[in-house]
């Protein structure tokens, strides 16, 4: 069930998360906090908390989390975190989030046909890229972080079109940095490249020899696991090229929503966000094994070619939840990436 339009009262926050498992081992914490049945995966519960704020929360997909926070019937939601770029309209709520330092499994772009050699020039670039990360921390100019760079030439055969979905604004922001990074000309118009590379899924099939095709989330993990295919994990590309750990997604307040709601109320949501983070926190590490014993599945939560201890992998070694100061540095490289690569600003 949908958040009603009917605005909500302002001792009444309003709360989403996305459904995927990657943020499993809180979402199943967090939900008997925030309501009193297990048995909703898609709607609302609600409990009177101690300082009677009543907190409603949501789960789905991302892009339906993204919708409804730019809608504002969300006050406080854990969205996808290129979200930061158009502060004020949203800023940061708490220091948690979805992160991967290094591969994360579960977003990646599928190399169709399998092509080594764009694989091993696109590794070149990510080692010239690295090399030049620093001198970009401290100019101003994308631009000249790439000219400095002196990255290889391209073989003109090397420029596939890009195949991004709808799923994620995060992880088809990232791609498209990546994909201007790798291909873009030293000083392109903004967009230009982008625009005339990128296409819709059904273009890119029929009229492209060479495509990178964007998957994510729990399907991206089940695809990854029954099908042979040639793949550039994101979070891997972004650690090779800035050192840093990619935040997919944090936890984000609507300014203009959360205006008339009481502070000590949402300070109370954060304490909750906070503690039980850490409380999933501790138990992937004590007895992971215990997240399986739940009846509440989440809504996309289907990873049948998965095995318990491939999903317990997941999440100890691919996934961070705190946004430590090495994270939070990754996070402002990203938004400043998205504003002046993109023109997001």
């Amino acid at each position: 069930m949908l958040m009603s339009d009917k605005a909500a009262s302002v001792d009444e926050i309003a709360v989403g998360w996305v459904s995927y498992a990657n943020f499993y081992p809180v979402a199943s914490l967090l939900a008997p906090e925030l309501t009193s049945s297990l048995e909703l995966t898609s709607g609302f519960g609600a409990i009177k908390s101690s300082d009677n704020a009543r907190y409603r929360w949501m789960e789905g997909t991302p892009s339906i989390i993204n919708r409804h926070l730019e809608q504002h019937q969300f006050h406080v939601a854990l969205t996808s975190s290129v979200h930061l770029v158009n502060s004020p309209a949203f800023t940061h709520f708490a220091p948690v989030g979805i992160c991967a330092r290094g591969p994360v499994g579960s977003v990646y772009l599928e190399v169709d046909p399998p092509n080594p050699q764009l694989v091993e020039y696109i590794s070149e670039v990510n080692e010239c890229l690295r090399r030049g990360w620093d001198s970009y921390l401290h100019n101003n100019s994308w631009c000249q972080w790439k000219a400095q760079s002196r990255l290889p030439p391209r073989p003109p055969s090397l420029l596939p079109l890009l195949d991004l979905g709808v799923e994620s604004q995060c992880s088809a922001t990232l791609a498209l940095i990546l994909y201007e990074l790798w291909f873009g000309e030293d000083h392109p118009q903004k967009h230009s490249l982008t625009q005339r590379r990128l296409r819709s899924h059904a273009e890119a099939r029929s009229s492209s020899p060479l495509t990178l095709r964007l998957h994510l989330g729990d399907a991206a993990l089940q695809r990854r696991k029954t099908h042979r295919m040639m793949t550039l994990d994101l979070a891997q590309m972004w650690w090779q090229i800035t050192g840093l750990p990619f935040v997919f997604a944090t936890w984000v307040q609507g300014s203009k929503r959360c205006s008339d709601v009481p502070p000590a109320a949402l300070k109370r949501l954060r304490s909750i966000i906070m503690h039980t983070t850490q409380r999933a926190h501790e138990k992937l590490h004590q007895n992971p094994r215990s997240f399986f014993s739940s009846n509440r599945i989440p809504l996309h939560f289907d990873l049948a070619a998965l095995s318990k201890e491939e999903m317990i992998y997941y999440w100890q070694h691919c996934l961070h939840y705190h946004i430590d100061h090495e994270s939070s540095s990754g996070l402002h490289a990203f938004l400043r990436l998205a504003r002046e690569v993109l023109g997001s600003a």
